[in-house]
């Protein structure tokens, strides 16, 4: 699947929301009114959410009543996927270039006691963020800046 830009934008509404009971879940009303202030004006809006639906990236769940009292719209998984392969494109590589960039520098440094933990770290950073353990990821960034 090609990475419509209006799918993305779509998925990314989700982003600006916290899990609810593990799922990517927002309250209907919510969602439409982000949904509808990205495609203000744009008379193919309800066709593409009906396309995202029909390619199970996202379903209108009417069993939410008793999370929000209210219907909610779902993530689903090949719609995490999909965000998530971009957003690995559009910000992992960034990152992770960035991290092997710095590991690189290092290395052509003189060692000063601690060059192969710096490098040590700098992999386990990347490992953790391109896994989204974003937890381990900000740990090891206080290890780098508290130890070395």
């Amino acid at each position: 699947m090609t990475h419509r830009s209006d799918y993305i934008r779509t998925l990314e509404i989700f982003l600006n929301y916290q899990k609810v009971n593990g799922m990517h879940l927002i309250r209907l009303s919510d969602f439409m009114e982000d949904f509808h202030s990205i495609f203000l004006g744009n008379a193919d809006a309800e066709e593409i959410l009906l396309e995202m639906q029909s390619l199970d990236l996202i379903k209108q769940d009417n069993e939410c009543d008793h999370i929000f009292g209210d219907d909610g719209m779902l993530l689903l998984d090949k719609g995490y996927s999909l965000l998530k392969s971009h957003k690995n494109m559009e910000l992992g590589s960034d990152i992770a270039d960035g991290l092997e960039t710095l590991k690189t520098k290092i290395a052509g440094r003189p060692d000063r006691g601690h060059k192969n933990a710096y490098i040590l770290t700098l992999a386990e950073i990347s490992k953790t963020y391109k896994t989204d353990c974003f937890t381990a990821t900000i740990s090891l960034c206080g290890k780098m800046l508290e130890i070395y």
